[in-house]
């Protein structure tokens, strides 16, 4: 987490931070290493809750419009609207008091599942020793070990990222 310049006045020099966070996992999960955890989001919303001055996305940007924004306001949002931030990241925001806006991507509401997550499981999940990739050529990865995965995860993610949404899904 990083917070730039959270100290401005307010006025029309106010700054409002806000926090983007995608999931907030129960534990930690060794092929999603960059993913928040429940230990480490309760110490942030902790930190935040005694030092900044925690405010909905609605009232950040009311108040922002109006030049009457707190010093030291933040607001707290996520993408994609995972599961776990209700499961997990709400009872801890309850606790702190911290409101949050939650961004649903409504495609994957019905059992559907994200292609980044896809593949992560898929990976995860092969017995499989090795993947042949032919989007930009041909390239062989091994999967028999879990750096093998984690290297194939990490790779299949930068080479799809940035396709277009019909042949990223495909």
């Amino acid at each position: 987490m990083r917070l730039t310049d959270p100290f401005r006045s307010k006025g029309p020099n106010a700054h409002l931070a806000i926090l983007i966070y995608h999931q907030v996992l129960s534990a930690r999960d060794e092929f999603r290493p960059g993913v928040m955890i429940r230990s480490q989001f309760e110490k942030q919303m902790a930190m935040l809750s005694c030092h900044f001055k925690p405010i909905s996305l609605v009232e950040g940007l009311q108040r922002l419009e109006e030049g009457k924004l707190a010093p030291r306001s933040v607001c707290v949002t996520f993408d994609d609207g995972y599961a776990d931030n209700l499961s997990v990241a709400a009872p801890i925001l309850e606790k702190f008091e911290i409101p949050a806006t939650v961004f649903v991507a409504p495609g994957f509401l019905d059992g559907g599942i994200m292609w980044n997550d896809r593949i992560i499981e898929a990976v995860r999940l092969t017995k499989n020793e090795y993947l042949e990739i032919t989007i930009t050529g041909t390239e062989k990865l091994p999967l028999k070990t879990f750096q093998d995965k984690h290297t194939a995860i990490t790779r299949l993610l930068e080479l799809i990222k940035h396709l277009p949404i019909k042949e990223r899904l495909k």
